[in-house]
């Protein structure tokens, strides 16, 4: 009898789960840079299943353009690198940066983008070039380099695990970043005055929210019978 109860409670926890999944997906529909998440689900032996992990599968999102030079997007597999508030690595497809006090080119919430930046105080524009090169037009009307973005690339994308603000972070499972020039390769290139846009796929997300509801029903409905049961059999022992 246990054992007709720890199958239909595996589905309740496995539902609850990608539903958790889903609902942050669809709380990022229209947030930049994106990048959706999928739970996945194996078998258990002797019935019953469970989710294995979440993985990050990589599709970019469309690209809206903004105008702004400072908006970024990468048209490839690679992410921009940012130095975390404890000092770590992470990475983005989030390319809505801004000029800090300090002159820093950081994200919008603040993260120093790697390698460092740094705009001239006299600077009246800053460019960016399909390879990376960072430029800052200067007062007297002469372009100085001030930089040049790297990006980084994973043997497993999908690894990836994730800390807020569109970050992610490498792991075991994502491997070890490769870090290149833009325009190398499968890194890709620069695309400036435009944003990559959240890759949740709407349509698919509404889908599963659907579906993961049903499951839930389905797998409360044997749990109750179980339970309905289980009282009966007590009632013809007493």
């Amino acid at each position: 009898m246990a054992d007709g109860f720890g199958i239909p409670l595996s589905g309740l926890q496995s539902a609850l789960f990608r539903q958790d999944v889903t609902a942050n997906n669809l709380a990022n529909v229209v947030t930049p840079g994106f990048q959706a998440q999928r739970a996945d689900q194996v078998d258990l032996t002797g019935g019953g299943a469970r989710v294995s992990a979440t993985t990050t599968p990589r599709n970019p999102g469309a690209f809206e353009t903004t105008g702004n030079p400072i908006d970024l997007a990468v048209d490839g597999e690679g992410f921009f690198q940012v130095r975390t508030a404890e000092g770590g690595s992470a990475y983005t497809r989030a390319g809505a940066f801004r000029i800090d006090a300090n002159r820093n080119l950081v994200t919008a919430s603040g993260q120093v983008v790697q390698p460092e930046i740094q705009v001239p105080q006299d600077a009246t524009a800053i460019q960016f070039s399909a390879t990376g090169e960072v430029n800052a037009v200067l007062a007297n009307g002469t372009v100085q380099q001030v930089g040049q973005l790297q990006l980084a690339r994973f043997p497993n994308q999908g690894g990836l695990s994730r800390r807020g603000d569109s970050l992610l972070e490498a792991n075991g499972a994502s491997g070890a970043a490769e870090v290149g020039d833009p325009g190398q390769g499968a890194f890709g290139r620069i695309v400036s005055g435009a944003l990559e846009g959240s890759n949740v796929d709407l349509a698919g997300e509404l889908v599963g929210t659907r579906v993961n509801a049903l499951l839930f029903r389905a797998n409360l409905r044997v749990i109750r019978a179980q339970d309905d049961m289980l009282g009966e059999v007590l009632d013809l022992k007493g």
